[in-house]
């Protein structure tokens, strides 16, 4: 079998993203190490035309896939599989690297041979003002010395280096939303040991038409129907490759997560009405996904870990939503609830 190169291959699913995919692409310099693989999925603007204009122009080294409109996930396996060096790291079409840090992280874990490499985040609010991800401490983390890193890393796919056997075997959901939360737990799970860096790696360029704004600014039910598909599926799959029953409280831990963050962008949406009971029924569904998560170990402290505004989130929940009585009724049946109220 041909020994794959060791390098980078930065993977960028691109949808219709006229209006940020130069900047993306002028991140990025040339290095022989590097490869540059933006995955159209099938966009009807003029975002390929762009690519095209710019590889023409740059010595960097990019190329450009076109696939059928198939979703995110499939953009990025896509991309997966066609990179040709052994490290991976997805950026979406309109954030950017901080080149120079990034490579920095990807030496580092090429140096200490270890799977993965997590770098902090910089978001640009709306405002242009800056938010920076906090500091983890540089060094090798090892899961099997503190299991509790499981539950407290962050759960997003930007501003990470990942060895592409790892993320190719972990990365098998094809949803388009909460792809990132089904699918993280497991890499940090099989990968076991990680490089954490204080370097700033990756900028999020906050978007108001973004999938995540529009997302989780919940006006409709289909952020309830996701939200429990995806803690259904990354609670099937940890089982099926054995991880759930080696990490139970974290991976509890990380179920409750999705519904937490649901319940808040509930509270901050000024459309919605009879939120207590939403509320409700939110408390309802999680105690059928993980029937004893107010008991789980990491719930009171569990995101106070994560970034920017969980933690006013969590204490909403704790302090509020948590006391709610849960509703005896099937899943359907609460799901077809949730829906009545929205109408």
């Amino acid at each position: 079998m041909k020994q794959i190169a060791t390098g980078i291959s930065f993977v960028i699913p691109m949808y219709n993203s006229a209006r940020y995919i130069e900047r993306c692409l002028g991140s990025f310099r040339s290095d022989p190490r590097v490869e540059v693989i933006v995955v159209d999925d099938g966009s009807s603007d003029n975002s390929c035309q762009i690519v095209e204009d710019f590889i023409r122009s740059s010595n960097v080294n990019i190329r450009l896939i076109k696939n059928p409109h198939g979703g995110t996930s499939r953009t990025r396996q896509t991309g997966i599989r066609q990179a040709k060096f052994n490290y991976i790291s997805f950026v979406d079409s309109d954030d950017t690297v901080i080149f120079d840090n990034m490579i920095k992280l990807f030496e580092a874990v090429v140096k200490h041979q270890v799977p993965l490499g997590i770098g902090r985040d910089a978001l640009v609010l709306l405002n242009g003002a800056r938010v920076s991800s906090r500091r983890r401490g540089n060094g090798v983390k090892d899961l099997s010395k503190n299991h509790r890193l499981l539950a407290e890393n962050i759960l997003m796919f930007h501003g990470k280096v990942f060895a592409k056997d790892l993320i190719r075997k972990c990365y098998t959901t094809d949803h388009s939303v909460h792809e990132d939360y089904q699918t993280m737990p497991m890499v940090f799970a099989a990968a076991g040991r990680w490089y954490n860096s204080n370097l700033r790696v990756y900028r999020t360029f906050q978007q108001p038409d973004s999938m995540i704004m529009t997302f989780l600014h919940v006006s409709n039910a289909d952020a309830l129907v996701k939200t429990v598909a995806a803690a259904v599926e990354l609670s099937k799959t940890a089982q099926n490759m054995g991880l759930f029953q080696k990490y139970q409280p974290e991976f509890e831990a990380i179920l409750i997560l999705p519904f937490v963050e649901l319940t808040a962008n509930t509270h901050l949406s000024p459309k919605l009405h009879q939120k207590r009971k939403l509320y409700q029924i939110i408390v309802s569904i999680l105690t059928i996904i993980v029937p004893n998560w107010r008991a789980n170990r990491y719930y009171r402290r569990l995101f106070w870990g994560f970034e920017w505004n969980h933690r006013i989130y969590n204490l909403f929940f704790h302090f509020f939503v948590s006391r709610l009585e849960p509703i005896d009724d099937s899943l359907p049946n609460l799901i077809e609830k949730y829906k009545k109220l929205l109408k």
